[in-house]
């Protein structure tokens, strides 16, 4: 070879040595597969560890195919499991809209501390969770209160009661009304 040529005489004895391990060392693995090939095929023809001859075939186009495929199922099991993330994201985000931060006052429990409490209903006081009204339902509330604490002052005047809430001086009704 061009290799030899231009190596000299010492080279040459430690690349032929080299290339004598290297032969000799396939030539032990021929002689392993051989003895592995000798015991595949005495075995049954039912087992299931006999291998075929197409079992030993590598096709590297095939392999990379099913590579492709694989491949192909884990990024769309990803896209499911992305979208499924956000399903559940938008889910989890209505209800902590609709029941948590539309609370004006949020559920609490408060339980007891100490060695020896039981753990029972009875150590447990919860809270009654108020819903923050809507808009328009204070807004209707607001006017109901006002409409009520005018009721309240006039029957109060017309009573001729002088409370605190009562007007100071009943001449004084409605005077600056024109």
């Amino acid at each position: 070879t061009l290799l030899d040529a231009a190596a000299g005489p010492d080279e040459r004895a430690e690349v032929s040595a080299a290339a004598a391990s290297a032969q000799a060392e396939v030539a032990a693995l021929a002689e392993e597969l051989r003895e592995l090939w000798e015991a595949n095929a005495a075995r049954a023809a039912g087992d299931l560890e006999r291998l075929t001859v197409a079992d030993l075939i590598i096709d590297l186009g095939q392999q990379q195919a099913w590579r492709d495929e694989g491949a192909t199922r884990v990024e769309q099991l990803k896209r499911q499991i992305r979208e499924a993330d956000l399903e559940r994201a938008l889910v989890a985000k209505r209800m902590r809209a609709e029941f948590w931060d539309a609370m004006e006052v949020p559920a609490t429990t408060l339980h007891a501390l100490g060695a020896g409490v039981p753990v029972s209903a009875a150590a447990r006081v919860a809270n009654y969770a108020l819903p923050r009204p809507k808009p328009e339902q204070a807004r209707a509330l607001a006017h109901a209160k006002l409409f009520r604490s005018v009721e309240l002052l006039v029957s109060a005047q017309e009573a001729g009661e002088r409370g605190p809430a009562a007007f100071e001086d009943p001449r004084g009704f409605a005077a600056n009304i024109t």
